[in-house]
This record gives structure tokens, C-alpha cells and sequence, in this order.
């Protein structure tokens, strides 16, 4: 699997859930050097835990069969809360798990309580503007007008 067809498939998960092929994706994250760069590991982390809590009896079998991967996830849940690649984590367990939690943490990291996180802001706006469930979740939880407005400072 390449890291388009990747991109794709985690893109359009819940919409198009592929459960026989979770397995395919674990095994392209552990292989991938893509997967294991600064801007990439954390997103991979929330995919990979994402899968986990869709199939947790899955979960040891993966741990034993990928056990590079999962030190890698270990690294990648060390890194500071203030990285911004954090927000790319949500974002990746958004796309398979479409819970309103995952868009309210979003909507915590880009500033609506608080400092004002500017690459948050921007993934958020840019996830809407090119995918149709993630826009209207964060219309529906007025995550957007919050930060298109600036209101969020």
C-alpha cells in the first residue's frame, strides 16, 4: 500500500469502513518510512490506537506481530502536548472513530478556551474544506464558526 492509497482509505474510513484490511495497514506503518517521520508518527499513532479500540481483541496479536511499530507509537506518545503534530493525531483518530470528543479536543487545542493554536486552526480548516463528514461535525459542534470568526482568541 502506498501512502496515497493510505491517505485514502483512512481518509474515507468510517464512511467506507475496511476492517479486512486493518491488518494491510499495520503492516504498511511498520514497513513504511513515511510512517516514522517527525510530521507523520503522531498521526500514524492515532490510527493505529483508533484501529485498536475498533477491535480490541485484535490488539495483542498486532502488539506481537508489529512490535517495531509499537515502540515507535511509544515514542510518538512521549512527545510534548504542545507539539503541534498532536492535532494531526486527532485528526487521524477522527477520520476512523467519528466521535464528537475527538472534535471537541480539536476545537480545546485550536484555542477556543484559551491561547490560540494557529496550526490547529489551520488543519481544522483545511480537513473541512476537503472532507464533508469532518465540516459538518465541526459545524454541528460550532467548531468552525468559532474559528473562522477569530472568536477563538
Amino acid at each position: 500500500m502506498t501512502q496515497g492509497e493510505y491517505s485514502t482509505l483512512i481518509f474515507y474510513w468510517a464512511g467506507e469502513p475496511h476492517p479486512e484490511r486493518m491488518d494491510e495497514i499495520l503492516s504498511t506503518l511498520a514497513e513504511a518510512w513515511w510512517a516514522k517521520t517527525s510530521e507523520r508518527v503522531l498521526p500514524m499513532a492515532g490510527t493505529v490506537l483508533a484501529l485498536e479500540e475498533l477491535d480490541p481483541a485484535r490488539k495483542p496479536i498486532w502488539r506481537q506481530n508489529y512490535p517495531e511499530l509499537y515502540r515507535t507509537i511509544k515514542m510518538a506518545l512521549a512527545i510534548p502536548k504542545d507539539n503541534p503534530f498532536w492535532a494531526d493525531f486527532l485528526i487521524a483518530q477522527w477520520f476512523i472513530l467519528r466521535r464528537d470528543e475527538i472534535m471537541l479536543q480539536l476545537l480545546e487545542r485550536a484555542g477556543a478556551w484559551g491561547e490560540r493554536d494557529e496550526y490547529t486552526v489551520a488543519m481544522i480548516n483545511t480537513t473541512c474544506r476537503y472532507h464533508g463528514p469532518f465540516r459538518h461535525a465541526a459545524e454541528r459542534l460550532k467548531v468552525v464558526p468559532l474559528l473562522v470568526s477569530g472568536a477563538a482568541n
